[in-house]
């Protein structure tokens, strides 16, 4: 089931935010803790919400296991990192920047953190 769901999320966001094949983790930016840390199979590097949304969709419908990476400082062994059991969605990429029209709010995608 794990290679339909990545097949249908790399059909929805393309070659450019999904490696279906990484080796090794030179897609992913190092974790913080190295012990919690598991090579991941497949990988979706989406630049905006609405790609995490695509990808989300999919992996709900299908049941599929995951885990998000966004800085990699979690000390919990699978909660940003996951093996070839699961999609990794790593945030890297996004990494937009927003002002409210009242300029008194800015958001920051967690890429930039």
């Amino acid at each position: 089931m794990i290679e339909i769901a990545c097949q249908v999320v790399h059909f929805a966001l393309g070659n450019q935010q999904v490696d279906i094949s990484p080796i090794d983790q030179t897609t992913v930016e190092v974790n913080w803790s190295e012990t919690c840390q598991m090579e991941s199979r497949y990988v979706v590097l989406p630049r905006q919400a609405a790609d995490v949304s695509k990808a989300m969709r999919v992996i709900s419908f299908l049941g599929t296991k995951f885990a998000v990476h966004s800085g990699g400082h979690s000390p919990n062994p699978g909660s940003s990192s996951i093996g070839s059991e699961g999609i990794l969605i790593d945030l890297q990429r996004s990494r937009a920047v927003s002002l409210s029209c009242d300029r008194s709010d800015v958001t920051v995608g967690p890429g930039l953190c």
